[in-house]
């Protein structure tokens, strides 16, 4: 959930706030942390694009947004409004933000495409190098450093770590081999 967080100043009328930019039909995935300098019933009041108006109260000094809250691109204009028990109304200047469109529109279907499975092909690759078995490895490197340290490197030895490296890929898949 990304999370944004409004300081609202009743006093001054000012709202400190991170919230800049969020994303069309983006819903309940947008959530604002309030703090207020003041108590009472607080209202959040929204002006979209087409100028269509959306209130809702801010309960526990939070607001997540809902399905069709964003269903536009453009600016979006909001103010807060404290309601006092002794009948006062206090609301803060304008602020706003801006709702970028959707670079792939969500509500319809989205086709899935294999022609770049890169991730499927990493998380493969990632799970067949965990289930090498590392040890059969070692022992063949093992044998091939011996020969060399032995001092026997002659083409006979030179064949013999070929064979070597052969009888191990012999019973190695393809993937095996790649990876």
């Amino acid at each position: 959930m990304n999370e944004y967080y409004v300081k609202v100043n009743f006093e001054k009328g000012r709202i400190q706030t991170n919230l800049k930019e969020l994303v069309q039909n983006d819903y309940n995935s947008t959530k604002l942390n309030f703090t207020f300098d003041k108590e009472g019933r607080v209202l959040f009041k929204l002006l979209r694009p087409d100028n269509s108006p959306y209130v809702d109260e801010i309960i526990d000094n939070t607001l997540i947004f809902g399905p069709g809250l964003l269903s536009k691109d453009g600016e979006y204009a909001y103010e807060i409004s404290l309601y006092t028990e002794d009948g006062r109304l206090t609301v803060t200047k304008e602020k706003t933000f801006d709702v970028r469109h959707e670079i792939v529109d969500t509500d319809e279907i989205v086709e899935v495409h294999d022609k770049a499975p890169v991730l499927d092909r990493l998380i493969n690759e990632v799970n067949e190098i965990a289930n090498i078995d590392i040890s059969e490895l070692e022992n063949t490197l093992k044998e091939i450093l011996e020969a060399i340290q032995n001092g026997d490197v002659t083409s006979n030895t030179i064949e013999e770590i070929e064979q070597i490296i052969v009888s191990y890929f012999e019973t190695k898949t393809v993937e095996e081999v790649e990876s």
